[in-house]
């Protein structure tokens, strides 16, 4: 009896000893699970706020970025308005060059209103009665300039005064006026008698004529300065460079009738 009372202790104890050890066993299962628990609460957390630091900074950075980039198209326009005001100004303001330039266009051009802006004309023109503006009319006028081509080799300014180099191709005027002469004599000596209109038809034929012969000639022009503009000074080298030939011939003309 006493030795079936033992065994029954100890089964009884070790059946208390197990359930110790089962609920020891439930206990760290369950903190085993509720550790995991904690940790898949916390670590989305941490990635979420790791995400949201990294889109701040991205933020930063492209704000940043933003400023650089406006600052350096700021600057790069300011430049631009500066650079363009510069040119226009520079395109307002008439300078020797371009008073050459436009001056010789006009005659070119045949717009002789233009280029008697720029110098005295009439005068050019009035070297004798053979070139008198008042005995041609504007179509034979135009004649003497619409092959008239030129090439500014050298600028020199001085305060109100520029000196311009320029290289000029138009009509040899000499051989011109020797054609012209040849056939007004002609005329006379087959006993006609020769009108102002009939002389200028024949100066006309030899400005038209394709086969008139060109010269070309490199003379320094002088400029002065009056009210801001830009005015060529009247002189023989501005005859001589746009009408190469024609003073010379005329004066040659001249002095055989003075004989």
């Amino acid at each position: 009896m006493e030795e079936n009372k033992k065994e029954q202790k100890v089964e009884t104890s070790n059946k208390e000893n197990a359930k110790v050890e089962n609920v020891k066993v439930k206990d760290s299962n369950k903190k085993v699970e509720e550790d995991k628990k904690f940790k898949k609460v916390e670590n989305p957390t941490k990635i979420e706020k790791s995400q949201k630091d990294k889109t701040t900074k991205t933020k930063k950075e492209n704000k940043n970025t933003n400023i650089k980039n406006s600052y350096i198209v700021g600057i790069i326009l300011v430049i631009l308005v500066i650079i363009a005001i510069v040119v226009g100004v520079s395109m307002l303001q008439k300078t020797p060059q371009k008073t050459i330039n436009e001056m010789l266009t006009a005659l070119k051009s045949g717009d002789i209103e233009t280029a008697s802006q720029y110098f005295n004309y009439e005068n050019l023109m009035n070297i004798s009665g053979l070139t008198n503006k008042d005995n041609m009319d504007i179509e034979t006028q135009k004649l003497f300039f619409d092959r008239l081509e030129w090439n500014i080799k050298n600028v020199n300014i001085e305060n109100d005064t520029a000196n311009v180099e320029i290289e000029v191709t138009n009509k040899d005027f000499q051989t011109i006026i020797g054609n012209y002469m040849q056939k007004a004599l002609r005329a006379v000596f087959s006993g006609n008698d020769l009108s102002n209109s009939q002389m200028e038809s024949y100066l006309k034929e030899e400005l038209q004529s394709e086969t008139a012969p060109t010269t070309t000639v490199t003379k320094t022009i002088a400029l002065t300065k009056q009210d801001g503009e830009w005015k060529v000074n009247e002189s023989d080298d501005l005859t001589d460079l746009i009408l190469p030939g024609l003073r010379e011939t005329i004066n040659s003309l001249n002095s055989i009738d003075v004989e």
